[in-house]
């Protein structure tokens, strides 16, 4: 019997970034140095420089020059730039982090090996984790299989107010997880470089015959939604439209305001439908247009963030006699219904 949990280790103070002295023994040095997977180049290198200068949607500087910042930018600037592809299953090499970022697609742990390269070139100390993981997606005949993602190094404690120790922060850019992973990922192994396999079972005892072994998993039902000990929304969403009369060649706006709810840092995609609707109003048909997107974000400790849509009314769009009527819908990876407007 395996229990995992669905808990986020809290983050609650900016850690300054560039890491700056720290001293790392023999062990955690090899969590920055270069592998075969994992590997480094003058692309990745420049890359990785420019994720953490550039700027940011936070105007404040404390959150421009932290460390959840700065990894969160990398993870997601892998998870939108890198296409989840099984090319290279049952090849006898994966690709490498170079090799990734020049193709644009991979599977999860060469997904992976590109996230922890780009920390590694910017003194970042970043990990592989092998294990199992459920997933819904088409491209896989079982829900349960293998899976590979990061852990990142934070050096701090989880308690508020210690600068001591430090902790592993897990980061599975293939699922759009940044800072946690839902309670379906079982944690077999780490590594300082992706293999093969990661993962090797082995038994002992007698007069037993091991072969065609076959490993069965079963999912018990739960909710793969992250809460904490407060039982409280995490993050809070409203959506609203500003109420207001628009003409041709002008714009309508949308204000999603996400709020954090938590003493702590917190990252989520926010996963964004446009549904526009035509209604004839002669014959009562209906055209239903409808649009997907995902937008990260990463919030600081309490904080309120407001992010604008547009709806732009061209005339050359719309005909007459028909009603157009527009809604968007939003939520966050810890919500399971959506938010209108």
């Amino acid at each position: 019997t395996v229990e995992t949990t669905n808990d986020i280790i809290p983050i609650y103070e900016c850690i300054p970034f560039p890491l700056q002295h720290y001293h790392y023994d023999e062990m955690m040095r090899t969590y920055l140095n270069p592998g075969t997977i994992a590997d480094q180049s003058i692309g990745i290198q420049r890359t990785a420089q420019s994720l953490v200068v550039s700027q940011s949607q936070y105007q404040d500087t404390k959150i421009n020059n932290d460390l959840y910042t700065a990894v969160f930018r990398i993870a997601d600037y892998v998870s939108t730039n890198i296409e989840y592809s099984l090319a290279s299953e049952g090849q006898p090499t994966i690709q490498s982090a170079s090799q990734v970022l020049q193709s644009g697609y991979g599977k999860c742990d060469e997904i992976t090996g590109l996230f922890i390269s780009l920390c590694r070139a910017v003194g970042i100390p970043s990990r592989f984790v092998s294990g199992y993981a459920y997933t819904n997606s088409e491209l896989f005949q079982e829900n349960w299989g293998a899976h590979c993602w990061a852990e990142v190094w934070f050096p701090v404690g989880t308690v508020r107010g210690s600068a001591s120790g430090g902790c592993w922060i897990p980061y599975d850019v293939t699922y759009g997880q940044f800072g946690y992973v839902d309670a379906s990922h079982v944690k077999l192994s780490m590594c300082d470089d992706a293999n093969p396999s990661n993962v090797q079972f082995n038994a002992l005892g007698t007069d037993f015959v091991s072969s065609d072994c076959k490993f069965e998993t079963q999912i018990v039902p739960l909710n793969f939604i992250p809460t904490d000990r407060w039982n409280r929304q995490l993050i809070n969403i409203s959506f609203e439209a500003q109420p207001q009369e628009v003409g041709f060649g002008s714009s309508a706006v949308f204000i999603a305001t996400i709020t954090n709810n938590r003493d702590y840092y917190i990252a989520s995609q926010l996963y964004v439908s446009e549904d526009l609707v035509v209604m004839n109003t002669n014959d009562n048909g209906n055209n239903l247009k409808q649009q997907r997107s995902t937008i990260s974000v990463c919030l600081s400790p309490n904080q309120v963030l407001e992010l604008p849509f547009f709806i732009n009314f061209e005339k050359e769009n719309y005909q007459s006699g028909y009603v157009y009527q527009q809604t968007y819908s939003i939520r966050s990876n810890f919500d399971s219904e959506n938010i209108e407007a």
